[in-house]
């Protein structure tokens, strides 16, 4: 069944969530943040040009956003293959495992050989 809805980036199911869990937190969010990026230093374009009534300017994909924009979002791809996802994260969490159990069993004869070197050197 294809999804209706998709949360895109990031940033966008951050927002998302804090609506749910935190609304008034949200609120605030909102106010110092995106209110102040809404203005901006040129003056808007004629009534007539708006993009209200009728399509403003040609059918763009890209917008002419000077600053760096990301092409792909790690969130929005994990949500689309939500099976990729899924063996991706159990490898990195095998992984993890295998790094830790080497580490304790690495690390659990090492202190005591060391004790019982120092201890020898005390007695003679």
């Amino acid at each position: 069944m294809p999804e209706r809805e998709i949360t895109v980036g990031g940033g966008g199911k951050m927002i998302t969530s804090m609506a749910t869990f935190a609304p008034r937190l949200l609120d605030k969010f909102m106010e110092n943040v995106f209110a102040k990026q809404e203005k901006a230093d040129y003056a808007p374009r004629p009534r007539n040009q708006n993009g209200l009534d009728h399509a403003a300017g040609r059918l763009e994909e890209r917008g002419n956003y000077p600053g760096h924009t990301r092409e792909s979002s790690y969130y929005t791809t994990a949500t689309l293959h939500p099976l990729v996802t899924a063996a991706v994260a159990g490898a990195v969490g095998l992984g993890v495992a295998a790094l830790v159990r080497k580490s304790r069993n690495g690390n659990s004869t090492a202190p005591a050989q060391e004790s019982e070197s120092h201890s020898a050197q005390w007695i003679e």
